[in-house]
């Protein structure tokens, strides 16, 4: 009984603050299972309330589910990104530096003049190591060595980023040369620097989604958007124009997001696979009644699967 007060007054506070009631939905159910903060205060900020289109509550749970749905579908993806920028890294370990432990972390592989202080970037990839969990600790029971892919296998993507910031250029090269096309006419001086900075972008909305953050009409930082000396070599009418992009279309949102999964997929299957995804995604959601209200809300470009489609054929 305490709970259902509880949630009830919170449904009153929502319509004390514009929100209508929707009978379709038992709103009430979605409160106790998904929370004030997550159906409203994560998009009170984008939602036009006072509008002459009022938002009600079937509009929240339209707007929520849609935005776990979409973050469902980008985050496998960027997982996906995560596993091979450790096979990535696994090659060079196992290739140039060695398969024992001793071996591939060696200071003298890393860039030690560079601003990243190699020892402590090593230790904090070790310190975040739990070896009383499978498969590395399976190794160290029988007593072997832990080659570089298990290794990398047990530590976050924030620490594989800080790792893939202490190689030497060389190394450097082959990883981002692997992730975009060698046949670019960029200067690899040009995609390190992309490549430096989608890494922070990955890592930020990686971020977002794990700590179920509002995903949709999320912007990160300029400072860590993406760079037009990199995108305007893909600017064009159909993918993306340079007033769009100066008005910050892909330059530090999630359909810039949707961007760096295309640039930074090397499999044609997976590339293809996400767009697919993508547009039933879309589709659904800008078919439905509430769609036509809804969904401009997002920022999310009706066209952004086609845009996504040419970006694809020109980048690979």
């Amino acid at each position: 009984m305490q709970k259902d007060i509880f949630y009830e007054e919170l449904e009153e506070l929502l319509y004390s603050k514009g929100i209508t009631e929707n009978n379709d939905i038992d709103f009430l159910n979605d409160l106790e299972n998904h929370g004030y903060l997550n159906l409203y205060s994560a998009y009170k900020k984008i939602l036009n309330i006072d509008s002459d289109t009022p938002i009600n509550t079937k509009d929240l749970k339209f707007i929520y589910t849609f935005d776990f749905d979409l973050q469902s579908l980008v985050f496998k993806y960027l997982i996906q990104f995560e596993i091979s920028l450790k096979e990535r890294l696994n090659y060079i370990m196992c290739t140039k530096f060695g398969y024992a432990e001793h071996e591939y972390l060696a200071k003298a592989n890393y860039n030690t003049s560079g601003k990243f202080n190699v020892e402590n970037t090593i230790n904090n990839a070790l310190l975040k190591i739990r070896y009383d969990e499978y498969p590395i600790k399976h190794y160290i029971n029988k007593g072997k060595l832990v080659p570089p892919w298990l290794f990398l296998k047990h530590i976050p993507f924030g620490n594989v980023q800080q790792l893939y910031k202490i190689l030497k250029s060389e190394e450097k090269s082959s990883v981002v040369n692997h992730f975009i096309s060698n046949h670019s006419p960029l200067t690899i001086d040009l995609k390190k620097e992309f490549f430096d900075n989608s890494l922070e972008y990955i890592r930020h909305y990686r971020n977002v989604i794990a700590h179920a953050n509002r995903f949709i009409n999320h912007n990160i930082s300029s400072d860590k958007g993406n760079k037009k000396p990199f995108l305007k070599h893909y600017f064009s009418e159909s993918i993306l124009t340079e007033y769009e992009f100066n008005t910050n279309l892909c330059r530090n949102d999630v359909n810039g997001l949707f961007f760096l999964i295309i640039i930074l997929t090397p499999s044609k299957l997976l590339r293809e696979r996400f767009i697919f995804e993508l547009d039933l995604l879309i589709r659904q959601y800008y078919e439905a009644d509430e769609g036509k209200k809804i969904m401009h809300i997002s920022k999310i470009p009706e066209n952004i699967v086609d845009r996504l489609s040419e970006l694809n054929n020109l980048t690979h």
